[in-house]
């Protein structure tokens, strides 16, 4: 940000105004640095990618190993029973625990784009994504923390509240989402978002709904100094380990959120929730065997599902006493 407070006080314009301006600022600076940064980038991506190996690498721990063991000999168990549809399917699962775990995509999942069409919403409100995103389309997504240390970075360390005032100025929430959250926190559920986009974005987001104060809704997503939350199979293996005793249900949109895919194979979750005729709702129904899911438009039908789905499951651990 330091860059830019040559071009004088810009406080009182509009976000995205303030936004084009780093940017312009930041393009500048790409264009005159030289390589004297290189060590520096390559430090820090060796910081980044030495977070993501030491949150894998707590899956080896014994005791989280043993746990994860546990908790998948339930789902084993609930999946030798016979079901007509995936609500069933969900209802047995959810039938081996003392409760459940909400765990929810942001992007596109709980929020759509204010003026409905395809345009990433991020590029005009967060500082740097207009070139970050420009890398992905020259050189692919593989490669994240590279571009995120020359791009995001800076920004996200000095001045998140860009960052928040984004999210506050792009964020849409879904139909329903206030709502079901709010119920969630009644009934004392756990409730977790688990994101690959930028925290302080995502409480911009929720920042003038009822969930602002909402004191038991963790957020894991993108930090400054953390981006592990791009690895969501390893982030929901924590966090059924973290609480084995909840069943946790994953609700999601995108081709990424296959990470969670690969969590319920590894018997580490309970069951998903895809946004219907999503890229991930695809992915799902042609996965061989095809792996069982509920779809979604709001968030009033996840709420209506899942409460079918415990009532279920409570049927049949009241059967099994």
């Amino acid at each position: 940000m330091s860059m830019v407070t040559e071009l004088g006080d810009f406080l009182d314009l509009r976000h995205e105004q303030r936004i084009a301006i780093v940017n312009q600022a930041h393009s500048k600076h790409l264009l005159e640095r030289d390589g004297s940064l290189e060590q520096d980038y390559q430090a820090r991506e060796k910081a980044l990618l030495q977070g993501i190996d030491a949150k894998r690498a707590r899956l080896t721990e014994r005791g989280v190993v043993h746990t994860l063991q546990e908790v998948a000999m339930k789902y084993r168990l609930a999946d030798t029973l016979p079901y007509a549809n995936p609500l069933e399917h969900m209802a047995h699962r959810l039938s081996q625990f003392d409760d459940t775990h909400i765990v929810s995509d942001f992007d596109c999942s709980m929020t759509y784009e204010k003026d409905n069409t395809e345009r990433n919403y991020l590029m005009p409100n967060v500082p740097g994504s207009e070139h970050l995103e420009q890398h992905f389309l020259d050189y692919g997504r593989d490669n994240f923390a590279r571009p995120f240390i020359e791009h995001i970075q800076p920004y996200l360390k000095s001045h998140p509240e860009l960052f928040h005032e984004g999210g506050r100025n792009a964020v849409v929430l879904r139909k329903g989402v206030v709502e079901f959250f709010t119920s969630l926190a009644r009934k004392q559920t756990q409730r977790t978002i688990l994101s690959a986009n930028f925290k302080p974005f995502i409480e911009g987001g929720l920042y003038d709904t009822p969930l602002r104060y909402d004191k038991g809704l963790r957020i894991i997503a993108i930090t400054h100094d953390d981006i592990s939350s791009k690895d969501k199979d390893t982030a929901l293996k924590l966090l059924a380990a973290e609480n084995p005793n909840n069943a946790i249900i994953y609700i999601g949109d995108g081709a990424s959120d296959m990470k969670a895919a690969i969590a319920f194979k590894h018997h580490a979750i309970a069951g998903i929730f895809a946004f219907k005729d999503s890229d991930f709702d695809r992915e799902l129904s042609t996965q061989e065997p095809p792996i069982p899911h509920l779809t979604y438009t709001d968030f009033n039908e996840i709420g209506i599902q899942l409460q079918q789905a415990q009532y279920l499951a409570q049927q049949l651990r009241h059967r099994a006493a």
